[in-house]
């Protein structure tokens, strides 16, 4: 990236008169830690930031407000892609196995043993005996098996499916807890997915009970059941007085000490940050950047920053919509949004930009892309003259009589992100229209393609993930960019299927060259979570992958 400034450099002062304070991003699908389902290890991963480890036993007793920067669209993790549904849907469900938040190793869940075949098809997992799903039915592999064919089956229009299931053929009930799941092909982060909460086991009982409306009736078996689901206030869940298979890396594996936490999902910052200081909400995330130091420096709470592997923040240009399909005005926008102005404007420096669709933190993180978009006004102008886009009389481009005008298609909690776009796309002629909406509103339009500009993040260290952005399989999905490239999709299937870590980070580099190369997305800045913890809540910890918060050994003073 140059590092020579801008003319049009936007003051912190003049970016609050234009938009508000700031607000960090939250995503929109979210994954967890890459491990190769073959023998062949994968090398190591740059660790993410995490919150201090738990320590010692908590106080049983008392409940926790929790405040979300919007609320879920669903409870099901077969049918949800958000991030507010995975904070909820880690204390409700338990996956086959776990992830140790520490040395990121694989550790018995509710299988309590597995084994793989040497060409890593077969895997066969010996199931924990005495678990009951929240409903009273018993957990086997039976529900094992009931889970995951429905994921697959093309009637739920599961996210899960193109993406954390694409490889999968069949789970075989050998007996009433052991189940063999059999794979089409090799699938490099197959641990990785089991051990997500995506891929929870939920009650197939209640599943058949609720049909369509099993996500705002979701049972499973973790340490807290669902109480309620107020729509659009809050969601509140209770102890399992029953749970005794904690995660084994926890300092007990006991009834979680917490006896209820409710869930609000508030997405004006402003309203979600006077909650906090307030004492009305104990734990509160994306804290406004703008307030973030404010609130550290007080020395009254717990401050988190979570610095998170995956996918960087990423503006998604609609290549099905003038002006984005033509590549000279995608790399118009590659060169011509300051990434450093952009951040310090309306996240106040707090993040570090980012080069490429897979942060530097992740694994197979390739430097090869890194540089090829540095800021360059001249340059950026230089492609829209090749587009045909001329300066009109009032600054603003014009091509056959229409004005270069963009709509930026954002959550509310981003808004400044949209306006320091804004901003900063003004002076080469774009006029950037800003429509900060609710998370429904704004996924449904991503999905249909109604609109020209998006932006989220991936929270996954296996960079895999991007297959979720980037394959044409997802159109209509969270595939923003609406890329149809049948070599793009192959590098993405080859990748997936590949054991060998040299080979598989070599198809992965592949893969970003072509989307970078073609300007299909523009990486601004490597994600975080800000969290602000009330004094009073102790052993407060997030997981490595997409820092969402394990609240099971949370407990009050």
């Amino acid at each position: 990236m140059s590092k020579r400034s801008s003319p049009n450099l936007i003051t912190r002062r003049r970016f609050i008169k234009i938009g508000g304070t700031g607000a960090v991003a939250v995503l929109a699908v979210a994954c967890a830690p890459a491990a190769p389902a073959a023998p062949t290890a994968a090398p190591a991963a740059p660790k993410p930031t995490t919150a201090p480890a738990a320590s010692g036993a908590g106080k049983p007793g008392g409940q926790i407000r929790y405040a979300m920067n919007n609320e879920p669209d669903s409870l099901d993790p077969a049918k949800t892609a958000q991030a507010s549904a995975f904070n909820v849907m880690m204390n409700l469900y338990d996956t086959l196995i776990w992830q140790d938040p520490v040395d990121l190793k694989y550790k018995s869940g509710l299988a309590e043993s597995w084994e793989s075949s040497p060409d890593g098809l077969t895997h066969t997992f010996k199931l924990r005996k005495g678990v009951k799903f929240h409903d009273g039915t018993p957990f086997n592999a039976e529900a094992v098996k009931a889970n995951f064919d429905r994921i697959v089956d093309p009637a739920t229009k599961s996210p899960q499916a193109a993406s954390k299931l694409a490889a999968y053929q069949s789970t075989t009930v050998v007996d009433e807890f052991t189940a063999k799941i059999t794979l089409k092909t090799q699938f490099a982060a197959f641990y990785d997915a089991l051990s997500q909460t995506w891929l929870a086991i939920a009650s197939p009982t209640a599943q058949k009970k609720f049909g369509d409306d099993y996500g705002r009736n979701p049972v499973g078996t973790g340490p807290m059941m669902f109480k309620e689901w107020v729509a659009k206030d809050r969601i509140v869940v209770v102890k399992n007085p029953d749970y005794n298979w904690g995660p084994p890396f926890w300092n007990h594996t006991g009834p979680a000490y917490l006896d209820q936490i409710t869930f609000v999902g508030i997405s004006e910052n402003g309203a979600r940050l006077t909650a906090f200081e307030s004492g009305e909400i104990q734990v509160m995330e994306t804290v406004p950047e703008g307030d973030f130091d404010r609130l550290k420096k007080s020395g009254k709470y717990q401050m988190v920053v979570a610095r998170t592997p995956g996918s960087p923040m990423t503006i998604f240009m609609n290549t099905e919509k003038a002006p984005f399909n033509d590549i000279n005005v995608r790399k118009a926008i590659m060169h011509g949004l300051n990434r450093t102005e952009l951040i310090n404007a309306a996240f106040f420096g707090l993040y570090s930009p980012a080069d490429t669709p897979i942060a530097d933190n992740t694994l197979y993180h390739s430097k090869k892309a890194v540089g090829m978009y540095p800021y360059d006004m001249e340059k950026a102008k230089k492609y829209l003259e090749d587009a045909g886009w001329k300066p009109g009389p009032d600054g603003v481009r014009v091509k056959n009589g229409e004005k270069l005008v963009v709509d930026f298609v954002d959550l509310t909690t981003y808004e400044p992100k949209v306006v320091a776009t804004q901003a900063l796309l003004k002076p080469l002629g774009i006029t950037v229209n800003v429509k900060a909406l609710d998370q429904a509103t704004r996924v449904a339009m991503g999905h249909k393609g109604d609109g020209h500009m998006f932006s989220t993040a991936l929270l996954d260290s296996d960079p895999g993930a991007i297959q979720l952005v980037y394959h044409s399989r997802n159109l209509g999905g969270f595939d923003w960019s609406r890329i149809k490239d049948a070599e793009l999709d192959k590098l993405l299937d080859d990748q997936a299927k590949e054991p060998d870590t040299t080979k598989r980070a070599a198809l992965l580099e592949q893969a970003v060259m072509k989307i970078m190369e073609n300007a299909w997305s523009f990486p601004i800045y490597n994600f975080a979570r800000l969290f602000g913890v009330s004094p009073k809540v102790k052993n407060f910890r997030t997981h490595p992958i997409g820092s969402y918060p394990y609240l099971y050994e949370v407990s009050l003073e």
